[in-house]
């Protein structure tokens, strides 16, 4: 079997040299506080490193060692010098092309409108991109410098990636946002948690719980039921709708254990690696043990991180009958005669939902982008076509530590992961924009203008 180091494969940067968005690949950006886990190991990086200190989790050989380079001034010689520490990869078991690329070889062939990368060997690699989402949502970017901004968009039922950008105005998120599992997933997380209520049996989408409050967090004493003063009633629509704290926290207290909820996760391809021509960086779990570090993981307060490509690969799986296709960049790979030598076909990487699964978890997401918190960018959004429907999530955290304490500089993540079309004919998105106190975009308004795109 032919097999080959995934991170052999590297794009960093923009697709035309005048532009500063990134269409990225695979920079682990270590130290970063939004992970902290002790970690202490002898580092085989240049002079024999060896460290015991706050390092990213999950910790990789590759992310080990970049951490230790960074610190050293040296983040690519890092990520560089790991490669040999990876496993290698069986390329043709996923039905992936492997083709080394670098961010100076791509470009928008006029001819053909269509990104292409030409690669050392003379052979032409031609790229799945989108134009006419990839350019909508990279002149977005442009006009909204937040500090961080990220959007992936795949077709469900082919995994073919048809945009993925991504850019940063501030060094504290840095590059490569798109594939890095570098925000907290927030209350994103929340499909996981409802697939494994689900799962668990007492939970349908019409059961209701009451509550009060909850609604920038919880503590243990709002796990108890208090019937005085628990007036808001929800059902399982209307708390992912509104993406209500306290419904979720409560009922995974409840009916679940970490391990169900760890599980539940890890269907999906938290703490995985993602079969991809880049490298994406692995979406870390923290599920708690204690009674209230656990409900609040459930809902979201955790500091579980995910890729927005990994959000949008987790709701294409939803959009596609419950199976997850393998993700692909490339679409065909030609001889500098012509010659067609590889063609992309659709592969099934995972099926984490059964069919029957993914249509109740597409039916929970109805309200979102109606009349729940996603809202003002989809339904009632000033002319947004009534023939297209949106399915999906929120999620909106602070960089803070999990446990509270709070980071310099002080960021919030505000999250769309969803699909949406016309019919059948739908695309997945994973939209995330970094903000300070001071924004003027959501991960919402990338998510609902990579849609409109493709449909509009």
């Amino acid at each position: 079997m032919d097999t080959r180091s995934h991170t052999r494969g590297r794009i960093v940067a923009g697709l035309a040299a005048a532009s500063s968005i990134a269409l990225t690949a695979g920079v682990l950006v270590a130290g970063s506080p939004l992970h902290r886990a002790q970690y202490t190991a002898t580092i085989a990086a240049p002079g024999s490193v060896t460290a015991a200190e706050d390092l990213p989790a999950p910790v990789s050989p590759l992310e080990i060692r970049a951490a230790v380079a960074a610190a050293r001034g040296g983040l690519w010689d890092a990520v560089d010098g790991a490669r040999a520490s990876l496993p290698e990869v069986p390329w043709d078991e996923h039905g992936l092309s492997h083709v080394e690329l670098a961010r100076e070889w791509i470009r928008y062939d006029d001819t053909r409108e269509l990104y292409v990368a030409d690669l050392p060997d003379g052979r032409l690699a031609v790229l799945t991109l989108s134009p006419r989402i990839q350019r909508r949502v990279e002149s977005i970017l442009q006009r909204f410098a937040e500090p961080g901004e990220a959007l992936v968009a795949i077709e469900p039922t082919t995994g073919r990636v048809v945009a993925l950008v991504d850019d940063s105005s501030a060094d504290a998120v840095g590059p490569g946002l798109a594939l890095r599992a570098a925000a907290y997933a927030a209350s994103t997380f929340k499909l996981v948690t409802s697939n494994a209520l689900l799962e668990q049996g007492e939970t349908t989408p019409s059961s209701e719980t009451c509550f009060s409050g909850g609604g920038s967090g919880f503590s243990e004493s709002d796990l108890e039921l208090h019937p005085d003063t628990d007036t808001q009633c929800l059902s399982l629509v209307g708390a992912m709708a509104w993406s209500a704290n306290l419904y979720f926290g409560r009922r995974a207290d409840a009916f679940l254990t970490p391990d169900a909820l760890r599980q539940s996760a890890e269907a999906v391809g938290f703490e995985t690696w993602i079969p991809f021509e880049l490298p994406v960086e692995r979406s870390h779990l923290d599920i708690p043990s204690d009674r209230l570090g656990f409900a609040r993981a459930a809902a979201g307060f955790s500091g579980t991180t995910m890729s927005p490509f990994h959000g949008a690969l987790i709701q294409a799986a939803v959009a596609n009958g419950g199976m997850m296709m393998v993700p692909t960049l490339v679409d065909r790979i030609e001889e500098p005669d012509g010659t067609v030598v590889y063609t992309h076909r659709p592969f099934a990487w995972r099926t984490p939902f059964t069919p029957e699964r993914a249509s109740t978890l597409r039916e929970i997401q109805a309200d979102t982008c109606v009349s729940g918190t996603a809202r003002a960018d989809f339904a009632r959004r000033d002319g947004w076509p009534s023939s297209i429907q949106v399915w999906g999530k929120t999620g909106t955290l602070s960089n803070s530590l999990p446990d509270g304490t709070a980071v310099d500089p002080a960021y919030i993540y505000r999250w769309f992961t969803g699909f949406g079309g016309r019919g059948e004919d739908v695309l997945a998105v994973g939209g995330l924009v970094v903000n300070t106190a001071e924004w003027w975009i959501k991960g919402t308004y990338l998510g609902s203008e990579a849609i409109l795109a493709r449909y509009q």
